[in-house]
Formats: C-alpha cells, structure tokens, sequence
C-alpha cells in the first residue's frame, strides 16, 4: 500500500487530562498567546464531530447502551472538559470546593471538532488503530492543532504507534514542538 511505513500490535490507552495551560507551557510566552487572539475568528464553537471505534468493535469490546453512545456524542463528560480547558469562554465567579475566581479555557475564541475515540466498555481504554484514525481524519480535515489526553503503556518512542502517528502529524504542521 502506497505510504506504508509499518505494523503494530494493536495496543490500548487510558484517559489523561491535562490540568492548566502551564502544563503546556504557555506561561512561557504570553505574548504568542495574545498575539494569536486567543483563537480569534470564531463563529460557533463545535463545528465537527465524528467517531472512531472499528478497532475496538473489532476486539470485540462493544459500546456499553448504558453508559455511552455509539456515536460522536459525549456521554461521561472527558470530551466536554477537555474542550472547555481548550476554548472555554470567561465566566466570572466560578466556584470550586470554595475556590472563588474567573475560569476561561486557553483559546476561548476557538472552534472544536472532536474526535471521539474511546467509548465506555468493560474498561475505559481506547484501541491505538482508532486514535491513529482520528489523527489521520483530523489531519485530512485541516485542523490546525490537536489535543489528545491519552496515555499508551509504551514509553519509547519508536514502538508508541501514536507517538509517531503525533511525529507524523507534526510533519504535517498540526501539532507544535
């Protein structure tokens, strides 16, 4: 097949989140972080959606009809924080175990398509070959930076199929160094 670099056994994932726009460093610059608006330009938040989950189907974990839906809708709730730490607007008085203060995502200006990879199951793991396929989509539909909040047990590089899936990405210029 044209392109085809390598095979992996599949491998799965577990959630991750990242806390604070610290974490990814972006109290180091912040007049990059003003500089790009915030993510100026935006019209409506979500724009996209689509789903993933052949890999898992494949294995035969199938999608709980309980605790999830078997579709790109967010059911416990990961994908919607995970998209309100990106691009969240400002509320003022946000209160959390008594901790009183603004709350705003890092780019509150910005446009989200998610794309869901992990479904509820006996585990809340994620298939590797689905992740690989939402970057691959997102890629293709000219996203211009992605988050993942996931873990993978393999911890070198050249054996993690999404590390390079993420290297490849950057290649690409999705994700920044």
């Amino acid at each position: 097949m044209p392109g085809h670099r390598a095979t992996y056994l599949e491998t799965f994932g577990h959630l991750h989140t990242t806390q604070t726009p610290k974490f990814l460093g972006l109290k180091k610059h912040p007049r990059l972080w003003s500089a790009a608006g915030f993510g100026s330009d935006c019209n409506r938040k979500l724009i996209g959606a689509r789903s993933f989950r052949k890999g898992m189907k494949h294995y035969g974990l199938n999608i709980s009809t309980i605790f999830d839906y078997d579709s790109p809708r967010d059911f416990l709730g990961h994908g919607t924080h995970r998209s309100s730490i990106i691009a969240g607007i400002c509320v003022q008085d946000a209160n959390y175990f008594g901790y009183v203060g603004a709350a705003m995502g890092v780019a509150p200006m910005a446009r989200i398509a998610m794309y869901k990879t992990r479904y509820y199951h006996d585990t809340l793991q994620a298939a590797a070959v689905d992740v690989l396929a939402g970057i691959d989509q997102a890629v293709a539909d000219g996203v211009d930076v992605m988050s993942l909040s996931f873990g993978f047990p393999e911890t070198i590089f050249d054996i993690n199929p999404i590390a390079i899936g993420a290297f490849a990405a950057l290649k690409e210029g999705i994700f920044e160094e």
